[in-house]
């Protein structure tokens, strides 16, 4: 909450610090003080604590007096008076519990009331692996496409984060394309950002036409236990609906030529230039604010005024988008630089402006937004700012920008509102078939609802029309039996809602959670020694399965039924009385079969 008190040096103290718990295998906390106010956060690959433990006494420092940061690591970042607790247990099962007590600040006092509370634990369990649901298959729009994932699944624990990536190959996540960290609390400012975001879901876009990638996503517990990666999943983007970039020299490859300044400098540079990092693309990249000796300012300012009088049509009948964006980065997590846009008429006043794109990542990072463009739009502003908050260079890194007009006429990522109140819809897995429900309120002027079916999140075949219900209710429910589902297979459904008039709207879709009845199963040991099997079944839903055991002659050696609970399961099988060799071991349900091969040495 105070930038301007940071120093380079505490990076590597933090980098250290998470190098111990990952060697050592124990979390670790490095309190801090300084600024006057209280700030938790935690680190996203290491299980470490970062807090700071201020302010018991002084000034503080107020929202707004100060420059300000939002570091992704922070999940809550108040201006108060204060202080910490940390109760430790040793033992079999050591934990530790911090806790921060707050007393108000200089207006409000409050006496000794807790206000945030983590518990980490030495022998704490995994969440349950994600499954990801969508995209997959073809025609996924490359623009923006939003990945869903399955329910967050670890006994009481909450879902604490999501970490999503998305790379151009399913075996090399080491330079995704998009990589989201995601938490469930974001505390700055006094406003939760994150506030309604169940983590299961993300926005993501800015790929190529008619390209392959790839998908995962891993969930965290409040006690900071990753999950791990879900398997990857494929898709094929389809065409754009974006025109093409029409900014001019957007990554520097032609100097700094197009852009103009307001105030300080910009620089066109190559890899290692003046101290500078190599470019996302091409020979080389913007710095706004100077790297080279003579340059350096603490803050810059450049811009480019684009015309967009040939979309005036679509601008005016409001059905224009601007889609913007690009790669940021700085050098050392301290400097900050920020995009954003100004929407202006055809005397160059000033409509509308959007939210900035900013991130103190050290690491190239894709942003991107799309705003749409207010009536009598003619020129879009774009307007690129570097902010030194440490050290002499102002390191505030720019490369391969756009700014795209979306020409679909229909938005993005976002969905027309339903015709109707869509209360629920679910799709509940059964033995013979999925259950589809679903409730409305506000019905009127509905004709009906089509239910449809895929099986990739593109093509849909329609199963049954229903006719809106005539009765008079504030809400009405309506089901739906799909006895011919696909089985062992993802399946999503979704309602076409029917209007009087003859249009109709689509809802979102739902998947049918039958996978997530699919557990994942393991065998130790194997090879099989010490007379004893473990078979461990990790499972969503409490559930009975059938297993099955046959040597190499097809003769059965195992059979029984168990019912297991949500969570982990271990059965364990004697094998004293077996011959050696190779026996094939079946867990089935009528939902779900799972084949394994186990060696009795």
């Amino acid at each position: 909450m105070w930038t301007p008190g940071e120093l380079d040096y505490t990076g590597d103290v933090i980098s250290r610090m998470e190098t111990f718990s990952t060697d050592c295998g124990k979390p670790s906390i490095h309190f801090f003080g300084h600024t006057h106010g209280y700030s938790r956060g935690q680190s996203r690959d290491h299980n470490h604590l970062w807090v700071n433990a201020a302010t018991a006494g002084g000034a503080i420092d107020n929202w707004g007096e100060f420059p300000n940061q939002d570091y992704a690591a922070f999940s809550k970042s108040i201006d108060e008076y204060g202080f910490v607790v940390v109760d430790i247990e040793a033992g079999n099962d050591p934990q530790f519990t911090l806790k921060r007590i707050t007393r108000g600040d200089q207006d409000v006092q409050i006496d000794n009331e807790q206000q945030d509370i983590i518990t980490i634990r030495k022998n704490d369990t995994s969440p349950q692996l994600p499954v990801g649901l969508f995209p997959t298959g073809g025609g996924i729009n490359p623009d923006c496409f939003v990945m869903q994932a399955n329910a967050f699944n670890d006994g009481s624990d909450f879902h604490q984060a999501s970490q999503w990536q998305v790379a151009a190959n399913c075996n090399d996540f080491s330079s995704p394309l998009t990589d989201a960290w995601k938490q469930h609390e974001n505390l700055y400012d006094e406003v939760d950002t994150q506030a309604g975001d169940d983590l299961t879901n993300e926005e993501a876009g800015g790929l190529q036409d008619n390209t392959s990638y790839c998908w995962r996503v891993r969930y965290r517990d409040e006690h900071l236990q990753w999950s791990e990666w879900s398997d990857p999943v494929t898709f094929t983007t389809g065409s754009s609906t974006l025109s093409q970039n029409l900014l001019l020299n957007p990554g520097a490859e032609n100097g700094v030529s197009n852009w103009s300044i307001t105030t300080g400098i910009i620089e066109s540079l190559t890899d290692g230039k003046c101290g500078g990092e190599a470019p996302n693309s091409g020979t080389f990249y913007f710095a706004v604010g100077g790297l080279c000796d003579g340059n350096e300012t603490s803050f810059s300012e450049v811009f480019q005024t684009v015309s967009v009088a040939g979309f005036a049509g679509q601008i005016d009948a409001g059905t224009g988008e601007a889609a913007f964006g690009g790669y940021l980065s700085n050098f050392s997590g301290t400097d900050r630089p920020a995009m954003n846009t100004e929407f202006l008429d055809a005397s160059g006043n000033v409509l509308a402006s959007s939210t900035s794109l900013t991130t103190t990542a050290d690491a190239w990072t894709l942003l991107t937004n799309t705003e749409a463009a207010p009536s009598l739009t003619r020129s879009i502003k774009i307007i690129l700012t570097g902010t030194r908050n440490a050290g002499t260079d102002n390191d505030s890194y720019f490369d391969d920008l756009f700014l795209r007009i979306n020409t679909s006429g229909n938005g993005l990522c976002s969905e027309q509102p339903l015709p109707v109140e869509l209360l629920s819809f679910t799709a509940q897995c059964k033995e013979r078939f999925i259950n589809l429900s679903w409730e409305v309120a506000g019905e009127s002027d509905i004709k009906g609802y089509d239910v449809e079916r895929s099986t990739d999140g593109v093509s849909w075949n329609k199963l049954e029309a229903l006719p809106a219900s005539t009765v008079v209710a504030a809400g009405k429910r309506y089901a739906y039996r799909d006895f011919s589902r696909s089985a062992n297979q993802q399946n999503f459904y979704r309602l076409k809602v029917l209007e009087a008039d003859g249009t109709h709207h689509y809802s979102d879709l739902e998947p049918d959670h039958c996978l997530q009845l699919k557990p994942s199963i393991t065998l130790y040991p194997n090879p099989v020694h010490n007379d004893e099997l473990s078979l461990t079944v990790n499972t969503f839903t409490s559930q009975s399965v059938e297993v099955h055991i046959m040597n190499v002659l097809g003769q059965e050696v195992y059979a029984k039924q168990v019912s297991l609970q949500a969570g982990k399961n271990t059965l364990a099988v004697s094998t004293a009385d077996w011959a050696k060799g190779y026996y094939s071991i079946s867990v089935r349900t009528k939902v779900w079969q799972w084949a394994g091969k186990v060696v009795l040495n």
